[in-house]
């Protein structure tokens, strides 16, 4: 029987084997190295995330929009337009 047949290889990778081989110290030992291994990489993980997200957005500049200086003719059509407003805001109310 050759020594690389498919009965000899699932016989070796079976959980029931594998926990009959090794000790109680060696599963212990193999656990904690295990845990600690998750817990690192949930660690860097979070704080990979963490920095991510606190780092500052990039702010778009402003668009510069240039409001050209007021003048007197303005302001004078501005109460026109008031008083033409206000005016038939009468209009309605009297109705």
């Amino acid at each position: 029987m050759p020594f690389y047949s498919l009965k000899n290889i699932s016989a070796r990778i079976s959980l029931k084997s594998f926990f009959a081989r090794t000790s109680r110290e060696d599963l212990i030992f193999g656990g904690t190295v295990l845990l600690l291994l998750l817990f690192l990489t949930v660690f860097i993980w979070g704080g990979y995330v963490f920095f991510t997200v606190r780092r500052p957005i990039e702010r778009q500049p402003a668009l510069s929009i240039k409001i050209p200086p007021l003048t007197p003719e303005d302001f004078d059509e501005m109460a026109k337009l008031l008083d033409i407003r206000d005016q038939k805001f009468k209009d309605i109310l009297a109705e």
